[in-house]
């Protein structure tokens, strides 16, 4: 660790923070730049500027914020190709670390971290890599619905892609990632990074703000599953409104509630409309803060249908800190977080049969008042055991600065 009395300078690099945008990544840069503030910390962050060409420097939440230029977000390759990052993110880097003399760097996306890499002024500098997911893989799924030529150049890009991925995780002194489901993608993908630096660190939930708020839910006649997703293949949201149709069929008490936007939200729409589900399935669109504490809150049980790529699943541990049960398909994190504390709540598989089937238990489950009180304070009980910020927190910062 460094000089105990000393401010040590942590600088963190990412493509988005939560002030801009939403997303898990997004949500856990913030909780954990939180938590190293607390530290004995100043935390400075480079990102690209939201939706604007120019750059400039923002205090935000005790961080300094630093923003480079960016495509215009109504173009193609705001999303796809973003290689200028590696640029802009480097050279802002230089100007600062003259500056302030970076104790040590965290990255959360490729391009910008190879740009700073790259730079020989990094050289001395303890780096460390947190991977979410593999970028090539998410961007698959992303553009997965969209035309022909757009997959077709996309494609033609991915080899680079991955390359500029490697690069930055065989560069840094430590990875981070948050499930041995993505450790073991991360190997898989790229199998000439030594597995001895990967640590695994689970993602943390601030349980003095997700906490019981004391929304009525037991003993009501109706039974309410929420789910807050983006609205895209991967997330499994069609064979959750399928699941949900063939429960309705035995039980018309039961409600849902899906938070989140994105490319699948007319789809979505559709279905429900023409299955005549309105007056059962809901389609938030994006909300607030205070809003997701609501619904977590209101809700009986939350339902995470996701197909493929789960590579932790902070919303499980949000809405297990509300002492709200999760039930979800056994993909990627998922497993690891339930199949620790109750595999009862695990899916048997990614089928719409199986998410109905899991339903169905649920509501019989919440027929017995006094079993279901049990798990909700179990549930709320698990996280602050093995989930919260504080924790967490203590275990990042060791990696940063040991």
């Amino acid at each position: 660790m460094k000089g105990k009395f000393k401010m040590n300078n942590i600088l963190v690099v990412t493509e988005g923070i939560s002030e801009d945008y939403t997303g898990g990544a997004q949500t856990y840069i913030h909780n954990m730049t939180k938590g190293l503030q607390k530290k004995n910390n100043n935390i400075f962050i480079i990102t690209r500027k939201h939706n604007k060409f120019d750059e400039n420097v923002e205090k935000i939440n005790g961080n300094n914020v630093y923003r480079h230029s960016y495509i215009s977000k109504n173009t193609f390759f705001y999303k796809a190709y973003p290689f200028f990052s590696y640029y802009n993110s480097r050279k802002i880097f230089n100007k600062l670390n003259q500056k302030h003399n970076f104790d040590s760097i965290n990255f959360h996306f490729p391009f910008s971290a190879a740009g700073i890499i790259s730079d020989k002024s990094s050289n001395k500098i303890k780096k460390t890599y947190t991977f979410h997911a593999p970028t090539v893989e998410e961007l698959l799924n992303d553009y997965k619905n969209h035309n022909i030529l757009i997959n077709k150049s996309l494609k033609l890009f991915l080899p680079l892609i991955n390359k500029f991925e490697n690069y930055a995780l065989q560069n840094v002194d430590e990875i981070i990632v948050l499930s041995k489901y993505m450790k073991d993608k991360l190997l898989n993908i790229h199998n000439n990074i030594n597995e001895d630096k990967i640590n695994i660190i689970p993602g943390g939930v601030d349980t003095k703000i997700f906490r019981p708020l004391g929304n009525k839910r037991f003993e009501s006649d109706q039974i309410i599953f929420f789910t807050a997703r983006r609205l895209v293949p991967r997330m499994g949201l069609e064979n959750l409104i399928c699941a949900f149709e063939q429960n309705l069929k035995k039980h018309k008490n039961i409600k849902l509630y899906i938070a989140g936007g994105g490319p699948l939200k007319e789809k979505l729409r559709d279905m429900i409309q023409k299955r005549n589900l309105n007056d059962y399935i809901n389609l938030l669109g994006y909300i607030s803060k205070e809003d997701l504490l609501y619904y977590y809150d209101k809700s009986n049980f939350f339902v995470l249908p996701t197909k493929e790529l789960e590579g932790f699943g902070l919303v499980t541990i949000e809405s297990m800190a509300m002492g709200t049960p999760v039930i979800a398909t056994p993909v990627g994190g998922s497993k690891e977080i339930l199949g620790k504390f109750n595999k009862d709540l695990l899916m048997e598989s990614i089928s719409v049969n199986s998410i109905s089937k899991k339903i169905d238990n649920m509501i019989e489950l919440y027929k017995n008042q006094e079993k279901y009180r049990e798990l909700t304070i179990r549930t709320r009980n698990y996280v602050q055991q093995n989930y919260s910020w504080e924790n967490i927190t203590e275990q990042i910062n060791n990696i940063l600065l040991s």
